[in-house]
């Protein structure tokens, strides 16, 4: 093996969904959005929390400005960008040093760049990576309508009811905008419009017969304001860092407020693993906590089907050798949430010494009927 060569692509996953929208509103504050007491702003975006999944707390875990936030969101890293000047365009530009998840969702499940969409307002936009196994290749259909956020939602509703992308990104600039130009009432009317967009958004998406009920909508932002001046952002207080992430749609957990801390790098990895993909240079996790249960097999860590001693060794690796695993909720033989060395020792019992049989779901592969709270992004042999 060659020690320099590039990793292999990962294969592709069963999808949680055949479709996911993401929208990104730039530069609202959660005081005056999700974090308002009644969220009179945001009604819309109330609703879909209610009914999907909201994280709090969600931050902007590094740099609170737009040109590092945004890339950070696509590549699911603070790894960065570089300078350069764009052909296309003729002026300079930046590319991000790590893959757009577009880059990974193209090139490991073959979408095309019509069904692999951005939607934004400069004619220039920033560039996804050059990575060698990734690349330009694989860049999204950008879409720069030259506006704000009108122009951006009018030129969406155009590509929804005609090229249909499977995985699209809108972008909603029109906050951060008039939160700069620091008329307080501007700033609140361009969160309520902005509120209203994706409300019409949600409502076309689960009306439309290759959309409804096969879609994920995902809606973020990249930094907040500051907490004493809303005209600005860009350092490290709570305005500025702390942000919203809210879900909805197949495979996503209903009514749920989950309070595992997340920040920026989990949002790609959780977008790839939607649609089938992984995010394979990202620093992020995936969110599985806000997913429905994936079905596994208890007991069967190395995912071969069969309970044996090889699962033993594989429960042992992940807990002393920090072996990856996609299936945690596999590994917890004795049932009890947690994973420890009870759990091979419950196996071994089991195995040589006619112990407790491992509980449901077991000996078929199934969901956890208690509701496991470990995760269980894959299981192999039951995917």
């Amino acid at each position: 093996t060659d020690p320099c060569a590039a990793p292999p692509i990962p294969e592709p996953k069963t999808p949680i969904a055949n479709r996911v929208v993401l929208v990104l509103v730039d530069g609202l504050r959660y005081s005056e959005g999700l974090g308002h007491p009644t969220r009179q702003y945001v009604p819309n975006m109330d609703s879909i929390a209610q009914q999907g999944v909201i994280i709090e707390p969600f931050f902007n875990d590094g740099v609170t400005v737009t040109v590092e936030a945004i890339p950070a969101v696509m590549t699911g890293s603070w790894i960065g960008t570089t300078s350069f000047f764009d052909p296309d365009c003729q002026v300079d530009s930046i590319f991000s040093n790590t893959p757009y998840v577009h880059e990974y969702i193209r090139r490991q499940l073959g979408f095309s760049a019509q069904d692999c969409v951005y939607v934004l307002g400069p004619y220039c936009p920033w560039r996804g990576s050059f990575h060698p196994s990734y690349g330009p290749d694989y860049w999204p259909q950008w879409i720069s309508t030259g506006g704000g956020d009108d122009a951006n939602w009018m030129e969406t509703q155009n590509l929804l009811q005609t090229t249909k992308p499977r995985f699209l990104t809108l972008y909603l600039p029109d906050v951060d905008h008039a939160g700069h130009d620091g008329n307080w009432t501007e700033y609140l009317a361009a969160i309520e419009h902005a509120d209203e967009i994706i409300g019409e958004l949600w409502t076309w998406i689960q009306s439309d017969p290759d959309y409804a009920d096969n879609t994920v909508m995902l809606i973020t932002n990249d930094h907040g304001r500051h907490t004493s001046n809303f005209q600005g952002h860009g350092d490290g207080c709570i305005g500025c860092r702390q942000i919203q992430c809210l879900a909805i749609g197949p495979g996503i957990r209903s009514g749920l407020i989950s309070t595992m801390e997340r920040t920026i790098p989990d949002i790609a990895p959780t977008l790839a693993r939607l649609l089938g993909a992984e995010a394979q240079f990202s620093s992020g996790e995936i969110m599985t906590e806000i997913l429905e249960p994936e079905m596994f097999l208890r007991g069967d860590a190395n995912m071969d089907g069969v309970l044996d001693l090889s699962d033993v060794v594989t429960n042992l690796g992940v807990l002393f050798q920090g072996m990856p695993n996609t299936c945690h909720a596999a590994l917890d033989n004795n049932d009890d949430n947690s994973l420890d060395v009870a759990d091979p020792i419950h196996l071994l019992t089991y195995l040589f010494q006619a112990g407790q049989v491992p509980s449901m779901p077991y000996p078929n592969c199934g969901i956890d009927p208690t509701g496991a709270t470990l995760s269980c992004v894959s299981h192999l042999r039951c995917d």
